[in-house]
C-alpha cells in the first residue's frame, strides 16, 4: 500500500496510479511528450510538479499536512471519469462471473 506516488508523468504511469487512486507528486519529465501530463495532473488536483531536488520536502509536506486527502478525493474522481475505469470493472465483473460458473 503506498499513500502517494513519486514519478516521472509517463501516461501509463498515470493511469496506474489513477486505478490505484494515488495522489502523485511528479518530477521531471520529457520535454514537450510528457509537459501536457503534468498539466493535466495539477488541474486536476490530484498531483502536482516538484523540481527534483525538492521532492524530500514536498513527500513529507503532504504527508504530515491536510492536501493529501483532497488530492486523493480528486484523483477517485478523475478515476471514475476516465473510460478505462468502466472497462476494467466490466471485466472484472465478467471475470466473477465466469469463476462462478466455473466453480
Amino acid at each position: 500500500a503506498a499513500d502517494l506516488l513519486v514519478t516521472k508523468p509517463g501516461p501509463s504511469t498515470l493511469m496506474e496510479a489513477l486505478a490505484m487512486e494515488l495522489p502523485l507528486v511528479l518530477t521531471g519529465f520529457v520535454n514537450r511528450q510528457e509537459e501536457g501530463n503534468v498539466r493535466w495532473v495539477e488541474a486536476g488536483g490530484f498531483g502536482r510538479w516538484v523540481e527534483p531536488r525538492r521532492v524530500p520536502e514536498a513527500v513529507q509536506r503532504l504527508l504530515c499536512g491536510t492536501e493529501l486527502h483532497a488530492m486523493r478525493r480528486a484523483a477517485q474522481r478523475e478515476a471514475e471519469r476516465l473510460p478505462a475505469a468502466d472497462a476494467a470493472s466490466a471485466i472484472l465483473e465478467l471475470a466473477g462471473a465466469a469463476r462462478e460458473v466455473s466453480v
